[in-house]
């Protein structure tokens, strides 16, 4: 490989032939010493910069890419590095990474944590290179050393003891020569040893974060550890901080050191210091920890807080850590008898000027209050902020320790109370107020008093002149979501202050809590609601223009939460919310970028225009929101925003649940552009209640273009050959079932080639991972057999000529009759019985010998499978009127066998009450997600959602109705089989039978019954149910009575 050559064609990525440069790597890339060269130029100190950062970015995107070997995909061969440039580079690229400057070594860094994932320890050492130059003379190569050390660490960060003993292996030999390095280096206050300082306390945090190793760490040399980490945190910083501004000093390595020492310490009192649920590998650990080092370590802590009350700087990180520190100390009896003589102190002194708005709030509401209410309202920045630290803080003395519920509400009050605070503080008094109002609202003793608070001190600083007194005080009513108010006029008055505030408080982050507060209440206390109703219209529009001018995803989700409460009366300004929705998204998607990613708040409102759209139940008025809805979903489809196919094709779900607008024919196009991209199959579960609705809701339109049905197929070809998990092909299979029951004889010509598909991955698959869609698989080929039994043997016979090495008709028969108890939930059985009723009532000379060879075998699970589908049937009826809040006949009937197929299911549950439930809270269980059916087997499958026409409440598939038409005919026509399936029963199946005659009957009048209703007339008659079962020999005789 020419290394001059490639100098140039790297030289070229910034001088302006980007394209001609990317041009040619990729077809130079692949050839063997290609990469190893490319690690050349970035090591050649003679090569001018520039172009040495070009080429590690590049190398480390190749390493990222294709270093890992992968197997072939859709039968395409994956490229991945040769082994041989494998060897080159694992050879070198330690040496580069040491020997380079940092800005090359950063890129390095991370291609050398990616080969150490692949190839240590088998293929990969580093032990011998570190050792090597953490012993060289020039602290320059220590630091390279180092970060060697912290790449690989970092690839066991997150593994137990047993998992990262690799690694443990390397630290046997490393840890005494870091120790001594850092004992060495310690007393070295200059910039460049701090910063290794701060290296080799980040290795340490990496390995002893997640597990600690105590076979590393013995007494002695723990001990010695926690000494250096105790004179770090005690060290004072140079004065030469002090000539940085106060925004860079968080980023130098002396306040960087003391944040990983915090970090350290924190981890371990935290993870393993002594609890009740701790392992009996840390328990012993965690006593001596507390009580050989808590003393030293909170006199230091204390320290650090007394020079930051004196207004020495410390970095916010920093300060957190140090009060997170004392959160676990506080937690302990041990170490709380150390700190209480201080307490009063630590919350006077450091937690409540914390508490406090301070000039950098003021500074930032005054020049920008939207972005004064992002950081406010960032979900990340309570993990590092000392704000939340604090409050954690106070509250965990509130609620572990004796009074100081009573000293911190007497502390704010006191500070409420007195004429010389400043609003700075009586915002901090409340503040302390809210933090600790969870904790007071519990303890009746303090019930009585919330009345005279909120009067005395909240609603008053509704009219503060100070806008930020005016917000806290609407963030603290958020607290009083649950409390049952004794006086209700107290309630009213603050949803009457709340109101005021977002109507007509000029100032944004006041608007936001009010906003806030107000959802929250109003959600939680119904009895808020007639209240809000004449402003209603002006608090949604409200809530509407704050969303479009903060963002602020609490008051998006409030929004959706405002609108479910109060159901069809938002139905007048329905248009009005999502057209400024509409608006809002599309302002949002034209300025989102990753510096200002708004992902969760798109989706929220995507959310909310959903919700909008469901409680609309005029299609006049649906049909009219509908282009302005749709706005949204087709930017979002247009820009291949896939984080939000989900919520766009939740929309069009909804939209499409009654009728398909030829406007909506175009989401097809879309779905099938999705479906066969390269991730596509990914995105087929967001899609698919929408395609069902293209395919049950209009069947006449979608089967009238020839080009949706071919389009339908390439869809599910592709899918089913794409290498992944066995849920996306399930959901494939279910759609192609769904579309052969839909359309039936009218697609006879195309049932080979569906069937064809996917037969080809159940007969290719022997390990089909879930039973679930090896289940479905088959009943693609019972519903053909249902549908048209000749066009079933032409398609058996058309693969047992694909595969003349196996009977196809045994081999299908016996994995359906032997194992009929895979069929679950409702859908999946009736669809076995129907097939089955359809084989047994073939000519006897087109039986296949195998049904009847088995016959014997299968009966009694088919009879089982009976007793499953009335239980599944109540299922149905309860998760039906649980949705609709109605009694169904079948839910509240006192005989177990009236059993009527009930309401339909749509593929997206409708929420009449609007109440959300998250998927994940549903199930606690959730390391039994792969098998549906873990918990009850006759519950309702997922996929049963997706309803096809046997599903339907007046369908004439009726498989109690058909299954005795059938026994009728055996008994009538082919007596043999009907002895072998019926000649043998026990007292207990001949109960069964009896019962599904009696239920078969009461379905049939039922379908007379409605037949003769749609037909504009009611007719009861008395019908005599067939009781009478004469069971003899070796068969039995029905006698039916009508």
């Amino acid at each position: 490989m020419d290394v001059m050559k490639l100098v140039e064609i790297f030289r070229g990525t910034f001088d302006g032939n980007y394209n001609q440069a990317e041009k040619q790597l990729e077809q130079i890339h692949k050839i063997i010493g290609f990469l190893p060269t490319v690690l050349q130029i970035v090591m050649e100190t003679n090569i001018e910069l520039p172009v040495r950062q070009a080429a590690v970015i590049y190398f480390k995107n190749e390493v990222f890419n294709h270093w890992e070997s992968k197997e072939s995909k859709n039968n395409q061969q994956i490229f991945s590095i040769h082994e041989q440039d494998r060897q080159l580079i694992r050879n070198s690229i330690i040496d580069a990474l040491v020997l380079s400057t940092d800005v090359i070594r950063n890129s390095l860094s991370l291609a050398l944590n990616y080969i150490i994932k692949y190839d240590f320890p088998h293929k990969f050492t580093v032990t011998d290179k570190i050792v090597y130059y953490l012993q060289t003379n020039d602290p320059n190569n220590w630091m390279g050393a180092l970060m060697v050390l912290m790449e690989l660490a970092k690839n066991y960060e997150y593994k137990n003891n047993e998992q990262k003993q690799p690694l443990l292996d390397v630290m046997k030999i490393l840890a005494p020569i870091l120790y001594k390095m850092m004992i060495e280096i310690l007393p070295d206050n200059s910039e460049h040893k701090v910063l290794m300082q701060k290296t080799i306390l980040k290795i340490i945090f990496i390995i002893t974060q997640y597990s600690l190793p105590l076979s590393l760490f013995t007494e002695e040399f723990f001990t010695q550890w926690m000494e250096i980490i105790r004179q770090v945190l005690d060290r004072p910083v140079p004065n030469e901080v002090n000539n940085f501004d106060i925004e860079e000093r968080y980023e130098l390595p002396w306040y960087k050191s003391k944040k990983w020492a915090l970090h350290i310490i924190v981890r371990i009192f935290e993870r393993y210091g002594p609890s009740k649920g701790q392992s009996k590998e840390y328990k012993q650990f965690g006593r001596w920890y507390m009580e050989t080092f808590s003393v030293g370590i909170i006199q230091v802590i204390l320290k650090m807080l007394d020079q930051y009350n004196q207004k020495v700087y410390l970095p916010q990180r920093v300060l957190q850590q140090a009060i997170n520190y004392l959160n676990t100390c506080v937690e302990h009896i041990y170490t709380w008898k150390i700190l209480k003589p201080n307490i009063s102190q630590i919350i006077e002194k450091v937690i409540f000027p914390l508490l406090c708005y301070t000039e950098e709030d003021d500074e930032l509401w005054q020049t920008d209050p939207a972005e004064y209410v992002r950081k406010k309202f960032d979900f990340f920045e309570d993990y590092v902020s000392p704000v939340s630290a604090a409050q954690q803080f106070l509250c965990t003395c509130c609620k572990k320790r004796k009074d100081m519920l009573k000293n911190t509400i007497g502390f704010a009050i006191q500070i409420l109370n007195s004429n010389v605070s400043t609003s700075q503080y009586k915002d901090g008094a409340l503040h302390m107020l809210g933090s600790v109002s969870d904790i007071m609202l519990k303890k009746k003793m303090y019930h009585q008093q919330i009345n005279d608070m909120l009067a005395g001190h909240v609603f008053p600083f509704f009219n503060s002149d100070h806008p930020f007194l005016r917000a806290r005080a609407a963030w603290i009513l958020h607290f009083f979501e649950d409390f049952e108010f004794e006086n209700q006029v107290t309630l009213c008055q603050a949803i009457n202050c709340l109101q005021y505030a977002l109507i007509h408080d000029k100032e944004l982050p006041v608007k936001v809590q009010a906003a806030i507060s107000l959802q929250i209440l109003i959600v939680n206390q119904e009895k808020t609601r007639p209240l809000i109703e004449p402003n209603l219209d002006t608090i949604i529009i409200e809530c509407l223009n704050i969303v479009k001018i903060s963002h602020n995803d609490d008051v998006s989700s409030g929004l959706q939460r405002l609108i479910c409460a109060f159901g069809e009366k938002i139905l007048p300004i329905a248009a009005k919310i999502v057209s400024s929705l509409v608006e809002i998204l599309e302002s949002i998607l034209k300025t989102n970028d990753e510096n200002n990613d708004a992902t969760i708040t798109i989706m929220g409102s995507l959310n909310t225009i959903d919700t909008v759209l469901m409680l609309i139940d005029d299609q006049e008025t649906l049909s009219a929101i509908e282009p302005i809805a749709m706005k949204n979903v087709m930017m979002i489809l247009d820009e291949n925003l896939k984080e939000l196919y989900e919520e766009c094709f939740n929309i069009v779900t909804t939209l499409t649940d009654k009728k398909i607008s030829n406007d909506m024919w175009k989401i097809y196009e879309y779905i099938y552009k999705i479906s066969m991209s390269e991730e596509g199959p990914e995105y087929f579960a967001d899609m698919m209640p929408a395609l069902h609705n293209l395919i049950t809701v209009d069947p006449d339109a979608f089967i009238s273009d020839q080009n949706r049905v071919v389009a339908l197929f390439e869809i599910c070809k592709y899918i089913l050959n794409y290498d992944c998990i066995d849920e996306f092909y399930c959901n494939v299979i279910k759609i192609i079932e769904v579309f052969l029951l839909q359309f039936r004889e009218k697609v006879s010509n195309l049932m080979p080639s569906f069937c064809e598909i996917v037969m080809d991955k159940y007969i290719l698959m022997d390990d089909l991972k879930t039973s679930e869609l090896k289940t479905l698989s088959l009943q693609v080929l019972l519903v053909v057999l249902y549908i048209d039994s000749g066009l079933f043997f032409q398609i058996i016979e058309k693969l047992q000529q694909k595969y003349p090495n196996k009977n196809i008709l045994d081999f299908i028969l016996e994995e359906w009759l032997m194992d009929i108890k895979s069929f679950l939930g409702l859908h999946d059985r009736k669809i076995c019985i129907l097939a089955l009723c359809k084989l047994f009532t073939l000519p006897a000379n087109m039986v296949p010998n195998k049904v009847r060879e088995l016959a014997p075998k299968f009966a009694p699970e088919l009879l089982k499978m009976f007793d499953n589908l009335k239980e599944a049937y109540k299922a149905k009826a309860v998760a039906d009127s649980d949705s609709t809040d109605t009694d169904s006949e079948y839910a509240s009937s006192s005989d177990d066998e009236d059993v009527f197929d009930d309401d339909v299911h749509n593929p997206k549950e409708k929420m009449d009450d609007c109440e959300f439930i998250d998927d994940e809270d549903n199930d606690e269980d959730s390391d039994d997600d792969d098998d549906l059916y873990d918990n009850n087997e006759n519950d309702l499958t997922d996929l049963e959602n997706f309803e096809t026409t046997i599903d339907k409440e007046d369908s004439y598939d009726d498989e109690y109705i058909l299954f005795r038409k059938c026994i009728e005919y055996l008994k009538n026509n082919d007596i043999n089989l009907y002895n072998s399936l019926f000649g043998n029963l026990t007292p207990q199946q001949i109960s069964t039978l009896e019962d599904v005659f009696v239920l078969a009957q009461r379905r049939q009048d039922a379908a007379e019954s409605r037949k003769i209703e749609q037909g504009g007339g009611y007719m009861f008659s008395d019908q005599t149910i067939p009781t009478n079962f004469n069971f003899g020999g070796g068969n039995f005789a029905i006698n039916n009575h009508h």
